[in-house]
């Protein structure tokens, strides 16, 4: 049944914090050998480990997982890169890869190499192969190459199903099993279109005071699909 808001009729957009622990990483065959690499630290060789993949496969969440475990920090990759020679804190860092490659590639080679010099395990996150993002120093590429990388996929059948049961759990819905067969089977496999369409799922409702039901997520993928046609 669906769940009602306490007070007037149109519910507040307050959404909910992602959550990134380690009991909320749905493991499948297309993220398995990721997770086990994250979690094999700090046996890495070399002391980094880079993960690519798609928008919305994970690699955020992964990256989320190896600083609980390790007490990582998170590089902004748009401020200059620390020195990690001097107040540093943590046996770690976390650098998630713009698309758009603008970083200081002197300040990322000097940190990478004080990483190796203090014993500092890195983890590399990006959507795209090292070789499509127009580093110029060859050096830099040299060090990027070397890092042993491991491939995260779109979300399998199982996956997928999974991660709409659990978003709809956390927002305590329990719609039909067949609206969330129905829902994955037309949504785009990403992690990040299952929050949208539960998102978008929950608000109406809460605003409807109706339960989650088959045609109810047909009207909004219709609706979602259409905007799409027209932006």
């Amino acid at each position: 049944m669906a769940r009602a808001p306490d007070h007037g009729q149109i519910p507040l957009d307050l959404g909910l914090p992602p959550a990134f622990g380690r009991e909320d990483f749905v493991e499948s065959t297309c993220n398995r050998a990721a997770l086990a690499a994250v979690e094999s630290w700090p046996d890495w060789e070399g002391n980094s480990l880079a993960i690519l993949g798609p928008t919305g496969s994970g690699k955020t969440h992964l990256a989320h997982i190896f600083a609980a475990r390790s007490n990582a920090r998170f590089i902004d990759p748009a401020k200059p890169f620390p020195d990690l020679s001097s107040s540093f804190s943590g046996r770690a860092l976390v650098l998630e890869v713009p698309d758009d490659w603008t970083m200081d590639e002197t300040g990322l080679f000097h940190m990478l190499n004080q990483a190796r010099e203090t014993g500092k395990s890195l983890l590399l996150t990006a959507r795209t192969w090292p070789y499509t993002w127009g580093m110029a120093l060859p050096d830099l590429r040299s060090r990027i190459y070397a890092i042993p990388t491991i491939e995260l996929f779109e979300p399998d059948d199982a996956l997928l199903n999974a991660v709409l049961v659990k978003l709809f759990a956390d927002r305590q819905l329990i719609p039909d099993p067949s609206v969330v067969s129905f829902v994955s089977r037309r949504i785009e496999r990403s992690i990040s279109a299952a929050i949208d369409i539960v998102d978008a799922l929950d608000r109406e409702a809460m605003s409807t005071k109706r339960a989650v039901t088959r045609p109810m997520a047909a009207r909004l993928l219709a609706a979602a699909d259409e905007d799409g046609h027209q932006a």
